[in-house]
């Protein structure tokens, strides 16, 4: 009996991880139209350089770009490797979510969604340093709505619907943008040009509804400073990037979100242990 559920398990997080591989190829889409004001539904998938489009054998998953080794078909310009990238990240999350979180299908699908919108902005922010703001709309919605229907590590007798979970989410989302409201118009104050995009503000505000009001939503924060900071300071010292220049932050953030998800709670205790429960 223990070996049949074992055999399932591993069936379940195969059919998981296809899955994922498959929404990834349409993350890829939308990293590539959105910020270019395209639609993601019509036309199909073609190469933005020749405009040829793409058979189905050129849109499965991984194999179409190892086969084609990188390049378009037609024109044989050099596809970038990120649409691999991303199908790949789509696919070995859907499978690390549904082993943290498969014992609810509802929160499996919920947290996949915010993982989802995360790798859309990493991408769109590392290349054209805009988030766009339907993604931040639609992300909020979607936070605050599905958050009444995931416990937030509340327990309630009605099954499925958890009141203290979507307030949880609507007091993540305020939060969130209220804290990097202050950040934004502090350091614009004092640097006397815009720090911070309002986009980032929105940004916040989508992550604070998907991890709730908890200790996930500083700790995504702090991560996100510290990334950032890791990634500027050696810019900084070898002059390749002045201290007033702008960095797509929302590229740091979608990093400390989704380890502030995974991880957060954990990281915060060892944090705790590690300076004697002095914060």
């Amino acid at each position: 009996m223990e070996e049949y559920f074992e055999m399932q398990f591993i069936f379940y997080m195969v059919m998981v991880g296809i899955t994922g591989l498959m929404v990834g190829s349409f993350l890829n889409v939308c990293i590539y139209r959105l910020p270019r004001g395209r639609s993601i539904v019509a036309p199909g998938s073609a190469c933005p350089e020749c405009g040829h489009p793409l058979a189905w054998w050129e849109n499965i998953p991984l194999l179409s770009w190892a086969i084609l080794r990188g390049r378009c078909r037609s024109c044989k310009i050099w596809i970038t490797p990120r649409y691999f990238l991303v199908e790949i990240l789509s696919g070995a999350a859907a499978c690390l979510l549904f082993w943290e979180f498969g014992g609810n299908l509802v929160q499996f699908i919920y947290y996949y969604i915010f993982f989802c919108l995360l790798v859309i902005v990493f991408f769109i922010d590392l290349e054209h340093w805009i988030i766009p703001d339907s993604i931040n709309l639609i992300g909020v919605i979607a936070g605050i709505t599905g958050g009444f229907f995931i416990p937030f590590g509340f327990s309630k007798p009605v099954p499925f619907f958890f009141p203290e979970g979507g307030l949880s989410s609507i007091g993540g989302a305020v939060a969130g943008y209220i804290f990097f409201g202050m950040i934004a118009v502090t350091a614009s104050l004092l640097l006397r040009q815009e720090a911070m995009g309002y986009g980032d503000v929105k940004f916040a505000a989508l992550i604070g509804a998907f991890l709730g009001f908890s200790i996930k939503l500083p700790v995504g924060f702090i991560l996100a400073f510290f990334i950032g900071g890791l990634f500027s300071i050696p810019f900084l010292l070898i002059g390749k990037k002045r201290s007033k220049e702008p960095i797509p932050f929302g590229t740091f953030m979608a990093i400390g979100a989704f380890i502030a998800l995974m991880w957060g709670e954990k990281l915060f205790t060892w944090y705790k242990h590690l300076s004697g429960g002095v914060f």
